[in-house]
């Protein structure tokens, strides 16, 4: 393992070295103006201390963490001490801050991946799905408890798949808003990866119940028809399904589908999750 070399020092910040810092803050997290003026305003009224959190520069010289807080720093026209901690692997952005406010999209877009709200968001129900079958991943992001080290690792193995996925969810909810891209880019996703079906039986799937066209004589389509129309019914009088009835009845399509099963009546219960198959 490489040795690192790391220092810190406690340093005073002014304005002037705030902007000098900040010229060397490469990829890093979207500003959040309001936490910017919430830092500026602590600094403005005395109650800034130096409480051990620190500004991060890496190997490479970049500032890893610490944009709001040097930003603040010239909203403020402040001067404060902070921590400066040098020399830290730049690789190691997405295990830094991992008790505070970076989100997982921050990391993704810091490692430069396209549409990293949405993927993002993909990955996380992907792993809901996976880890946690009981869970509604239609809404509980909660259950997606592995840190975002692990999350982007999961992403760049399957990450064609991944983008694909996102994308496919898009031009899906573009068609027919049955269900949100990120819904139906984790369901793709899994299919894809974890139950190992063919991308055209997926396809085939979703373009049936996106799209316009009948098939209820096919048996295979009859869930899917069945959901298809009692979502656009509920959306034209104005009703919404819970997230756990709504899941359920995507599973019980694509179930119905993947197994050439007739359903006649389409009965959805929230007792508990089903599985995909």
């Amino acid at each position: 393992m490489e040795k690192q070399t790391i220092t810190t020092k406690v340093e005073t910040i002014s304005p002037n070295t705030a902007m000098t810092y900040l010229k060397n803050a490469g990829k890093n997290r979207k500003l959040s103006e309001k936490k910017v003026q919430d830092y500026a305003k602590q600094m403005t009224d005395g109650e800034w201390v130096l409480n051990g959190e620190p500004i991060i520069f890496g190997k490479s010289g970049n500032l890893i963490d610490g944009q709001h807080r040097l930003r603040a720093v010239i909203y403020a026209n402040a001067r404060v001490q902070m921590l400066v901690v040098r020399g830290v692997n730049d690789e190691y952005f997405d295990s830094i801050d991992s008790g505070k406010s970076r989100s997982l999209q921050d990391v993704f877009s810091c490692k430069d991946i396209a549409n990293s709200q949405l993927i993002s968001s993909v990955v996380k129900k992907f792993y809901i799905m996976c880890n946690n079958p009981n869970a509604c991943f239609f809404r509980d992001y909660s259950k997606a408890t592995a840190s975002r080290k692990k999350m982007l690792e999961i992403y760049h193995r399957h990450a064609q798949t991944f983008d694909f996925a996102a994308q496919f969810g898009a031009n899906m909810y573009a068609k027919k808003r049955l269900a949100s891209p990120a819904n139906i880019g984790a369901i793709y996703a899994y299919l894809m990866i974890v139950k190992e079906h063919e991308q055209e039986k997926i396809e085939e799937f979703f373009w049936f119940l996106f799209g316009n066209k009948d098939y209820a004589i096919i048996p295979a389509y009859s869930a899917s028809l069945e959901v298809r129309n009692r979502i656009i019914s509920a959306a034209l009088s104005g009703k919404k399904f819970e997230p756990k009835t709504l899941q359920n009845m995507f599973a019980i399509a694509w179930n119905s589908f993947i197994e050439v099963k007739e359903v006649k009546r389409l009965n959805v219960s929230n007792e508990e999750i089903i599985e995909f198959l």
